[in-house]
């Protein structure tokens, strides 16, 4: 008989999904903890899929060699043979790193910092992040220099007085804001005053537990990846390396 241990991990939903369980296998690349600027890999690639182990056998045993990112790349042979044999069956989720900060700066300082936006990649802002990105990257080191404030106000280790990278990430907002960024990044940019940010580093000083880890993309990309294979109606049983 299989005994299957307790679920791991936040409240019993609130209406019990429908149908059969589904049990992914989950693993990823990438990672680089709160490193989100000086990675040698500037995004992170979430994949899971979803096979029974003699499916699993079969299609290890396809191939005389361990798979990896090399026969992707370069396609044919046995690479295709094992894609052909997984649509439906898998999924892959890429987080782009600077992106996601630059979305994190929005979704914490301009709406109240709530749980489940760490949890799911937030939609509200994307726009705005993505706009405020592209005129940053045409700046340069002034760019890189409020990325780097911002990550120093988030740390959660090893932290700085609050009062020291509160004034630095206010400084880099004003040296931004001095170039001509277009719209809407001018106005995003604009809207993150200083009562917001002082606010938002004070509850991270205190670690409000309603704010969600700042500096954490693996959160919301399990999360993603769940709810993807739930079909909104399945529960999800995940296995993780």
């Amino acid at each position: 008989m299989t005994v299957r241990g307790p679920l791991q991990g936040g409240l019993p939903p609130v209406v019990v999904p429908g149908g059969a369980d589904v049990e992914i296998a989950c693993d990823e690349s990438g990672f680089s903890g709160t490193n989100l600027l000086r990675s040698d890999a500037p995004v992170i690639t979430h994949a899971s899929v979803d096979l029974t182990r003699d499916e699993s056998i079969e299609l290890i045993s396809s191939s005389p060699h361990e798979l990896k990112s090399g026969p992707f790349l370069r396609r044919g042979g046995a690479a295709d043979a094992l894609l052909e044999k997984l649509p439906g069956r898998a999924r892959v989720c890429l987080i782009d790193k600077e992106l996601f900060l630059v979305n994190r700066i929005l979704d914490l300082t301009l709406s109240e910092p709530f749980y489940l936006a760490g949890t799911r990649l937030a939609p509200q802002h994307r726009s705005a992040a993505a706009a405020l990105r592209r005129a940053g990257h045409a700046i340069g080191a002034e760019w890189t220099d409020f990325l780097d404030a911002f990550v120093d106000l988030a740390r959660t280790k090893r932290r700085k007085p609050v009062g020291e990278t509160t004034g630095r990430f206010l400084r880099a907002r004003d040296t931004l804001a001095r170039h001509r960024l277009g719209e809407p990044a001018e106005a995003v940019l604009g809207e993150l005053s200083d009562s917001r940010v002082r606010d938002l580093a004070s509850r991270l000083e205190c670690d409000d537990p309603a704010v969600p880890p700042p500096l954490e993309p693996m959160v919301p990309a399990l999360a993603e990846t769940v709810l993807a294979w739930s079909g909104g109606g399945r529960r999800v049983l995940v296995f993780h390396d």
